[in-house]
């Protein structure tokens, strides 16, 4: 008899019981992890990027002109230590990354690459003189497997 009444007391309940419930429902589901992984992921993204002005600092470089390239690069390389615990070079890694042949950003080959161009192959790095372009992320990743 009260299993009855409550079923009738939650059904005229309905709309607000139901998103109650699908809250606690998504909450204690994938939700909650999608919630989680994006934060990780900004928390990574924020890390590398602190990681890599201090890089910049130290060699006399600034970060490419162009906000919209760098986030992109510095969200591939957080993305890379993520899921292979380095921060392999997003431009010039395998796919899939291959762990023992992938370069670490920065690139052995980072100051040969800003004597020739002004810029690190990513355009992540440049010369303080270095000039903002737009660039579209497949125009400068070679992979080499």
């Amino acid at each position: 008899m009260l299993d009855s009444l409550f079923k009738k007391y939650i059904l005229s309940m309905k709309p607000v019981f139901f998103n109650l419930l699908n809250i606690d429902n998504m909450l204690t589901t994938g939700y909650n992890t999608r919630i989680m992984s994006t934060l990780d992921n900004d928390k990574a993204y924020v890390d590398n990027c602190e990681r890599l002005k201090k890089i910049a600092d130290k060699k006399g470089l600034i970060f490419n002109p162009n906000q919209d390239w760098v986030d992109q690069v510095i969200r591939l390389m957080a993305k890379n230590l993520q899921e292979y615990g380095k921060y392999f070079c997003p431009c010039k890694q395998h796919y899939p990354v291959d762990i023992k042949k992938d370069v670490v950003c920065p690139c052995p080959t980072l100051e040969q690459e800003i004597a020739d161009h002004g810029c690190c192959h990513c355009r992540l790095f440049c010369e303080k003189e270095y000039k903002k372009e737009k660039f579209d992320i497949l125009e400068t990743i070679t992979c080499p497997g």
